[in-house]
């Protein structure tokens, strides 16, 4: 092994649901949520940033401090199975920048399956930073209409209803600053999220009309918080509408829960296929593992996986073909094999976990099922339980 492959690195995976909105915003920027981590000099604060422009999408590693400089990372694509569909390497002299055609069509259109664009960035020759960092965002539309009669007689702020968005409210405030000889309000028109998660209005469109349905102004923005003034003739003021639609960006998932553990992080992982070097093949279905666990947990896996006959051509993934254990089965043995986690079961799902386990070595497994079973016995089961017993 090299002496680069030996240093300690740190992996952070950011996923992008509905990413085909981001090209509605033109040339902007998105950000991740921030994570936290601790070097030689302190605790550090850093962000992912995605920016798209008219032929390129382009990654970077922000440090919200400024004060430490890393040059090397690597930004590998993934679908939302796990799949590597692009994998670009920074230095001191670019930032990694794929083709936009690559994600989007002429039309803006994602070719991602479900839209969801995983970034995973791992971060280079840094012997004093590590660890794994989960990070999601979700990219929305909001489209809404007020309605407001007798404006001029009112002093009040407007929100979309919480039947629109479960997360919260966006709130619209509108207040009169100044009234001249002339008869027109100055109104001050403020934009603010009201919600926790909220991260920014990436691109927010309000047209302003008055009560003929005539335009009184048309404002674009992006900006967390925003202020901006209008003119209304008091004429026009006794009936407003106005129209909002505005890309947001949602960080559902942050860098850690306090209240989550590793056997959580690590489930994410598997169930989302991420950073796998295996495939396990049943009848009906296909798991992405980790060959790592295998081994570790099955001397029968770990034969499989370190033979020459389980690796594919590309000598480093394994698929191994299971005939003789169900989807469902398998899928909980290999949450266990990963994690040590065993969800409720009824007595045969048990059972079968069981003979799963026994055939496969999976000997923590097949301990654990022996004492549920043993907990379980009633008249109707207790001759199976005998001949798992002995």
């Amino acid at each position: 092994m090299s002496r680069e492959g030996k240093l300690k690195c740190f992996t952070v995976t950011w996923r992008i649901a509905n990413f085909s909105f981001y090209s509605l915003a033109g040339n902007k920027d998105l950000s991740s949520p921030a994570w936290n981590t601790k070097t030689k000099q302190g605790s550090e604060w850093w962000k992912l940033g995605v920016y798209i422009s008219e032929s390129n999408i382009c990654f970077r590693l922000i440090n919200l401090k400024g004060d430490v400089n890393i040059d090397h990372y690597e930004i590998t694509l993934l679908t939302s199975n796990g799949e590597i569909l692009l994998k670009s390497l920074s230095t001191n002299l670019f930032i990694p920048c794929i083709a936009k055609i690559n994600i989007l069509d002429d039309k803006g259109v994602s070719v991602l399956p479900q839209d969801i664009l995983t970034i995973s960035c791992r971060i280079l020759k840094q012997t004093v930073l590590s660890g794994i960092f989960l990070l999601s965002t979700a990219l929305k539309k909001v489209k809404c209409v007020w309605k407001i009669k007798d404006f001029a007689d009112n002093n009040f702020y407007l929100s979309i209803s919480r039947a629109l968005h479960e997360e919260g409210n966006i709130l619209l405030g509108m207040f009169f600053s100044d009234y001249d000889s002339k008869g027109t309000f100055n109104v001050q028109v403020e934009l603010l999220p009201n919600m926790s998660g909220w991260s920014t209005l990436i691109d927010c469109h309000i047209n302003i009309k008055d009560g003929l349905e005539k335009a009184i102004s048309v404002v674009r923005g992006s900006q967390s918080f925003w202020s901006f003034e209008i003119k209304i003739k008091s004429e026009a003021s006794t009936k407003l509408q106005v129209e909002l639609e505005s890309l947001i960006a949602l960080n559902l998932t942050f860098q850690k829960n306090p209240t989550s553990s590793v056997g959580d992080d690590i489930v994410f992982l598997l169930k989302e296929g991420l950073h796998s070097d295996a495939t396990l093949n049943t009848e009906k279905k296909s798991f992405k593992a980790h060959k790592s666990f295998l081994a570790a947990r099955s001397s029968v896996f770990r034969a499989i996986v370190e033979d020459d006959g389980g690796l594919t051509d590309d000598r480093w993934w394994a698929v191994v073909e299971i005939d003789d254990v169900d989807s469902l089965t398998l899928e909980r043995i290999l949450v266990f094999m990963h994690t040590d986690l065993l969800e409720t079961m009824d007595w045969d799902e048990v059972k079968n976990g069981y003979y799963a386990a026994e055939k496969y070595a999976v000997h923590p497994l097949k301990r654990r099922s022996v004492d549920i079973l043993k907990s379980n016995i009633a008249v109707s089961n207790v001759c199976e339980a005998l001949v798992v017993g002995g």
